[in-house]
């Protein structure tokens, strides 16, 4: 399983709302609700470029792997 870190690095970015990422990535309001909610089941590498970019981070930072069954 994949699990996108979304809303830890918003917080280590002071960012608060679906609104906060919006503004910073320039991605639809419902593209960042559906990340944020975890509705989300694919992302084109550009988008986790803008976000890695708006976040501060690397894809390692924004994706973990973990297997099926694990905390």
């Amino acid at each position: 399983m994949i699990r996108i870190n979304i809303l830890e690095l918003m917080a280590k970015n002071d960012m608060r709302t679906i609104q906060d990422l919006h503004e910073a990535t320039g991605i639809s309001r419902k593209t960042v609700s559906k990340i944020v909610n975890g509705e989300s089941t694919a992302l084109k590498t550009n988008t986790i470029y803008i976000l890695c970019k708006a976040l501060k981070c690397t894809p390692g930072d924004l994706l973990t792997y973990k297997e099926e069954g694990e905390n």
